[in-house]
């Protein structure tokens, strides 16, 4: 994901900047509500992102179009800011059909930044660290295909570092 600018982005909605923080460098913060979508082909492996929840953002980080989360197919990490801690879930979801694969609640910093990490291995295992954690598994192989990542956020949520590397095949 290119920070300098939104170029390099694919299909979006909503309104989003490039801002600086003096200690950690560039993010993008989105102004209105919106989604921003980018080429990613890999459905296995390990996902890293820096992620300032403020609302709700979903993170489809396997998917096989560019819109959002209900109207495509992959998997995505859903992180919301209700109740102490926030919650989280990880689900499978195929046009308007969705399956929980983990789900938690008190592991989220509202209004600061999280560190999240999401692998998958071969045999479709999933693991879900939160700021180092392991918080949730679970086990889907229903997708096997991915070509693009979906980023859905709201009004005041941040997200920079979004990453993917092979490093947990096995």
């Amino acid at each position: 994901m290119n920070m300098s600018g939104l170029v390099d982005l694919g299909m979006f909605g909503g309104s989003f900047k490039i801002e600086e923080d003096s200690n950690e460098g560039s993010f993008i913060s989105c102004v209105t509500d919106g989604f921003f979508s980018f080429p990613q082909s890999n459905a296995y492996g390990t996902w890293e992102a820096q992620c300032y929840l403020h609302d709700r953002m979903y993170l489809s980080f396997i998917s096989q179009t560019t819109e959002r989360y209900l109207t495509s197919t992959g998997y995505n990490l859903c992180l919301d800011n209700s109740g102490p801690g926030g919650t989280w879930v990880l689900r499978r979801y195929t046009g308007g059909a969705v399956v929980t694969i983990c789900v938690g609640s008190g592991d989220l910093n509202i209004n600061q930044w999280n560190s999240i990490k999401i692998t998958r291995d071969l045999s479709g295992e999933f693991k879900v660290y939160i700021n180092s954690n392991l918080v949730g598994t679970g086990t889907n192989i229903d997708h096997v295909i991915s070509n693009f990542a979906v980023i859905d956020m709201d009004a005041g949520d941040r997200i920079r570092n979004f990453k993917h590397s092979l490093g947990v095949i096995q």
